[in-house]
């Protein structure tokens, strides 16, 4: 529910935004993604290990209503939880030094799909 909430709410402001906006904030996005890779990589090699997403589900009691009556209800709920995993810290680096020389082609095509961009 929160994350419908939070969707709409997002698409709500990008309808909002003007056409240069969405167009420099699409060019910009594989930028931030390459961005976000490296922060992850280099977070690994200081730990010494990777983090992994693990989903948990599990059954909860919550009420309900029933016939007109309020019970008890079994759900389920998921959660996720990190768990650490073992990394070849080699392989990391390589991976951190591979990712800092394709962001540099990736800014200088952003800056390119940018400047196509219609004026304001």
């Amino acid at each position: 529910m929160r994350y419908t909430v939070s969707l709409v709410a997002v698409l709500a402001l990008a309808a909002c935004s003007s056409a240069r906006d969405r167009c420099l904030n699409q060019a910009a996005l594989p930028v931030a993604q390459i961005d976000a890779l490296i922060v992850q990589t280099e977070a690994n090699i200081a730990r010494g290990f990777g983090l992994e997403k693990e989903l948990q589900p599990r059954s909860i009691l919550v009420t309900c209503v029933r016939d007109d009556r309020l019970s008890f209800c079994q759900d389920r709920q998921v959660t996720v939880k990190r768990v650490p995993v073992t990394l070849d810290i080699d392989a990391e680096r390589r991976k951190l030094s591979q990712l800092k020389s394709k962001r540099a082609e990736v800014v200088e095509a952003a800056r390119k799909a940018q400047a196509s961009c219609p004026a304001a």
